[in-house]
């Protein structure tokens, strides 16, 4: 099943069981994003991306530059892993990593949220992945490179209350008092740093299908 199909079976089951009232809220912060322009106003394919330094969940230390002397760089951000799509879209792209290193390229995915294994150990990652998870994840401290790509935004007032209802603070799940989330966006980025692709949504729902990747990246090879 694609991913295409799986985010499909989940919107339905969301749409079911989210209440009204609920789904009315990120309904209106969605539409709140797309008037800020912030898909506009973020980097561009074409545009260079600033070096940055990460602390992969393996405990290494690495930065942009020495990643993509090894090859270019798929790079995903994502919400958490309390997120189900999130969790959704990660399985599907741990999926195709082995296509992904074969054609040259590597896979970076990033979220504010430290990494917990028992966060991996459900349903919807299954126990053989985390190792293929930990060595390709890595926790973006407060959003800063996200903020850098410009796709960090701060959870307004009303998602904040509707997200500690649903037992996830952000504010403990990302050990920082700013409610910040980058929009789910996945990049491809050149050896030169250059982005040579970009999929950004406001929609947390929308994903780029690691499928549809791989036949981006045949065609630009």
């Amino acid at each position: 099943m694609s991913l295409q199909d799986m985010l499909k079976l989940l919107n339905t089951s969301y749409c079911k069981n989210l209440a009204a009232q609920d789904l009315a809220v990120l309904q209106r912060a969605t539409v709140m994003l797309q008037k800020s322009g912030i898909t506009e106003s973020c980097l561009q394919v074409g545009e260079t991306v600033p070096n940055f330094s990460i602390t992969m969940a393996d405990g290494q230390q690495k930065n942009l530059c020495e990643l993509l002397a090894d090859g270019p760089l798929v790079l995903n951000f994502f919400r958490g892993f309390w997120c189900s799509y999130c969790k959704t879209e990660l399985n599907a792209f741990i999926d195709h990593i082995t296509q992904i290193n074969d054609l040259g390229y590597q896979y970076l995915s990033l979220s504010p949220q430290g990494f917990c294994a028992q966060s991996l150990l459900d349903d919807s990652i299954p126990a053989p992945l985390v190792k293929q998870i930990k060595q390709s994840y890595g926790c973006d401290t407060d959003n800063q490179i996200a903020k850098a790509f410009g796709i960090a935004y701060s959870v307004d007032a009303a998602q904040q209350k509707l997200f500690s209802q649903w037992k996830t603070d952000l504010s403990q799940i990302n050990a920082s008092e700013d409610w910040e989330l980058p929009i789910p966006a996945t990049y491809i980025i050149g050896q030169q740093r250059q982005i040579l692709f970009s999929f950004v949504d406001v929609d947390f729902r929308q994903r780029f299908d690691p499928e549809e990747l791989i036949q981006l990246i045949e065609s630009l090879k």
